[in-house]
């Protein structure tokens, strides 16, 4: 039975491949910041094959946490999908903070998670021993312009993934998943969402079940490393 750790398992793409590869008889560790009641049923059901862990932040601190309580677990994929997003604002003042925010989860905490696989693959020694995909985004390529913050951590895992997959060959393969406009938040205006589906060539939302059919792939195509897949749907090749 392979183990998989996923990040951000609370909601949307996270619990999607928690539930997902639940199904598939893997052993299923997801890491959350705040658990619910999906996620609490799922561990009731599945008390064999689900382990959670609730870490404080997805910062250094978390990561070595996260770390900690997986430190008996023969991780085999590695799914670092924990974010956060917000626009950058206007006040000089407030930007610091919420860069950091954005550093510590895009960036920090799912780093150290990908070296700590390494140094354990590398033990091992055995080729194509892990497999690791970070979700990013298309704005890591075209940034938004009120959301510049966000992107540029998004682009710097972009840069990690491919930069662990040169360092950790040939015994972990690293690669990284681009979403597009995959799922609309409730938050999203009819307005907001037309503008959205009319820059995207499909003129869809693609629902998650792209996204899980793209990490499948990675996962089953051993000759796949340090390369990134947009699943967007045509929108970055047609947005201005």
């Amino acid at each position: 039975m392979k183990t998989i750790l996923i990040t951000g398992c609370a909601r949307r793409l996270g619990l999607n491949l928690v539930k997902h590869f639940l199904v598939q008889d893997y052993r299923v560790i997801g890491v959350t910041r705040e658990s619910n009641d999906e996620l609490l049923k799922l561990q009731d059901q599945e008390k064999h094959n689900f382990l959670l862990i609730e870490c404080d932040s997805y910062d250094t601190k978390g990561a070595f946490a996260t770390i900690e309580a997986c430190r008996n677990e023969p991780i085999d994929i590695l799914v670092n999908n924990a974010s956060c997003y917000e626009d950058d604002g206007e006040d000089l003042r407030t930007m610091p903070e919420k860069f950091q925010m954005f550093f510590d989860v895009h960036m920090m905490y799912p780093t150290l998670l990908c070296e700590w696989l390494g140094e354990q693959s590398v033990k091992r020694a055995v080729i194509n021993d892990a497999i690791i995909i970070n979700i990013t985004d298309i704005f890591a390529d075209n940034p938004s312009k009120s959301s510049g913050h966000y992107c540029s951590t998004k682009a710097g895992l972009e840069s990690i993934t491919k930069s662990i997959a040169k360092k950790y060959a040939p015994f972990i393969r690293a690669n990284s998943i681009q979403p597009g406009p995959v799922k609309f938040l409730p938050s999203h205006s009819d307005e907001a969402k037309s503008k959205v589906l009319s820059e995207t060539l499909l003129a869809s939302e693609g629902g998650f079940e792209c996204l899980i059919k793209t990490t499948e792939f990675i996962i089953n195509n051993h000759y796949l490393t340090g390369t990134c897949i947009k699943v967007d749907g045509g929108r970055s090749i047609n947005r201005g």
